[in-house]
């Protein structure tokens, strides 16, 4: 089809715990004011259609039950947990089914922010990558994890692509209660069409 592209600059870049993050309140502007520019360009965005995204697969965030972040999004360069990346790998079931563990894995990266901060445990709904948030608060608070992002996170049963209950919940013993498997949205594929854009 026919494509266009616009940029803007990303605003919002924070320091978390030493770490790199940014600030997700400035993210609905910045949509805003790309999808002006697209306007500006001529696209007619009155028709309906789709809206997909890409982002960086192991951006972090943590909402609460009103689906408002609780810190702002780790960055993929976030890489503080290398102790908790080593402890899980070295719990064999967690190894076998979800595969080896980095530091900037959100599988790893939860548990230590919740090390950095244990004030937030009690507040959390609700964990996902920054993209699966954004198309949440596009979707009237649909959150659902995409299928590939959660793999490459470390929060999903290699072989069935669903949460690995088991495996976390050994790894929630391990970590002291920081790795709940029911802080994670259900799984969706990739490609699968999260809901409706609500216009307001």
């Amino acid at each position: 089809g026919t494509e266009a592209y616009v940029s803007e600059p990303m605003p919002g870049a924070v320091c978390w715990h030493g770490y790199p993050a940014f600030d997700l309140d400035v993210l609905p502007g910045t949509v805003l004011e790309l999808l002006k520019r697209l306007n500006d360009d001529g696209w007619d965005l009155s028709e309906p259609g789709y809206f997909s995204q890409s982002w960086r697969q192991h951006d972090m965030v943590l909402v609460d039950r009103d689906g408002t972040p609780l810190m702002p999004a780790l960055s993929w360069q976030c890489n503080g947990a290398h102790k908790e990346a080593a402890q899980l790998n070295r719990l064999g079931e967690f190894h076998s089914s979800v595969g080896a563990i980095e530091p900037r894995f959100i599988a790893a990266k939860l548990p230590w922010a919740l090390a950095q901060e244990p004030s937030l445990e009690g507040r959390i709904d609700a964990v996902m990558t920054s993209g699966d948030w954004f198309a949440g608060l596009l979707t009237s608070d649909q959150f659902r994890l995409s299928t590939s992002d959660a793999l490459s996170n470390g929060l999903l049963h290699q072989q069935t692509k669903q949460i690995a209950i088991t495996p976390m919940e050994q790894a929630n013993k391990l970590l002291g209660g920081r790795f709940r498997p029911e802080w994670f949205p259900p799984v969706i594929p990739s490609h699968g069409v999260i809901g409706t854009v609500d216009p307001t």
